[in-house]
């Protein structure tokens, strides 16, 4: 149990494909190997990030990551209780700025991460999450 409430840290982007997950468990593998406590929420309805960790318990199980399953409104009503239980809290939303979970995790997200290749169409994806946190 943390000391200081947990840093929200937000990983988002309107283009599938652009390695959110691939980001948000690579972050909480980092956090946890330093001996962070970590708790991942997946926002995304395809739970991909919910899945690539019970893959990865029957191949590390020295790797302490709780990732649970849940709603842009559970993330919204609970997010206080999730920052007592955990270090940091990385949130991994799904492929649209949109979506009432990704504006969610923007609304309590301590800092947003934008994966991005360098590639027109990623950048202007980038740019959409930038406007959108800039507007709000």
């Amino acid at each position: 149990m943390p000391s200081a409430p947990g840093r929200v840290i937000a990983i988002v982007s309107q283009k599938g494909g652009a390695g959110k997950t691939t980001v948000a468990m690579q972050l909480a593998g980092g956090f946890s190997a330093i001996g962070a406590s970590v708790l991942v929420a997946d926002l995304d309805p395809q739970e991909s990030a919910f899945r690539w960790a019970e893959s990865v318990s029957l191949i590390d199980a020295d790797l302490q990551l709780d990732v649970r399953k849940m709603s842009g409104l559970e993330l919204i009503k609970h997010v206080a209780e999730l920052q007592q239980e955990a270090d940091y809290i990385v949130l991994d939303t799904p492929p649209s700025i949109y979506h009432a979970s990704t504006l969610a995790a923007l609304a309590v997200a301590h800092l947003a991460v934008v994966p991005a290749a360098p590639s027109p169409p990623h950048l202007w994806c980038t740019l959409a999450v930038a406007r959108l946190i800039l507007t709000r």
